[in-house]
């Protein structure tokens, strides 16, 4: 239960930002993280771009969880889905790039 507690959190943050009245196009670097967004801007079915909205990445990520676009706002199984889906993207991003750092290292001390 406690492992889930961050998940949960990241997405009720990332549901309320998106949702807020006073600031609607809040952009979506203010709760996901760098790599977080490249790699929904790379999975993506919903076209992003770098400097989007929470609201656009909230869509995104309900996408990765099989949400469609004519079912109305995306619940909250289907965002925990979408954001497993991103972690998982994640760490294979992230596993890539520590590949090719450890092998460019590699190469400079030949």
């Amino acid at each position: 239960m406690a492992l889930l507690a961050p998940i949960a959190w990241k997405l009720r943050l990332l549901k309320s930002e998106a949702r807020s009245r006073p600031r609607p196009g809040e952009p979506a670097t203010n709760v996901l993280d760098t790599d977080e967004l490249e790699v929904l801007l790379a999975a993506s079915r919903v076209p992003l771009t770098r400097d989007c909205t929470t609201e656009k990445a909230l869509l995104a990520i309900a996408s990765l969880g099989g949400h469609l676009k004519h079912n109305g706002r995306p619940g909250w199984l289907v965002l925990h889905r979408g954001y497993r889906e991103l972690a998982t993207l994640l760490m294979g991003w992230q596993l890539r790039r520590s590949i090719e750092t450890a092998q460019r290292a590699g190469e400079c001390d030949q």
